[in-house]
């Protein structure tokens, strides 16, 4: 049996190596590789340098909590930053989730 914070290093590494896939080069923070005063001072579970507007935050496992995950991408992430919450779901394919408001100034580009 997998731990939890296990869990959480394979899922944050899947979901860098998704971004990467996907031509965006990405990687697991300082928080997760040992250096646990980042957890406090609001640093994202992954880092995309080529998507500095994104603040991500991974949640996976049985019945990862939408909610939650953007709440904590909106309250750690920079001001210019928009807050993102990539969940898996078990046997399930990512999504990407997001306030509307955030969503709407991606799209009409409020953010250029």
């Amino acid at each position: 049996m997998i731990n939890s914070r296990n869990k959480g290093a394979v899922n944050e590494r899947a979901w860098a190596s998704i971004c990467t896939n996907e031509g965006y080069p990405a990687h697991r923070t300082a928080q997760v590789a040992g250096n646990f005063n980042a957890i406090s001072e609001g640093v994202p579970d992954v880092i995309c340098a080529s998507l500095p507007l994104f603040h991500f935050e991974v949640k996976a496992g049985a019945r990862p909590h939408l909610w939650n995950a953007v709440e904590q991408a909106i309250r750690d992430k920079k001001t210019e930053q928009f807050a993102i919450a990539a969940l898996h779901k078990d046997r399930h394919p990512w999504m990407v989730g997001m306030p509307c408001d955030d969503f709407f100034r991606l799209v009409r580009g409020d953010h250029l």
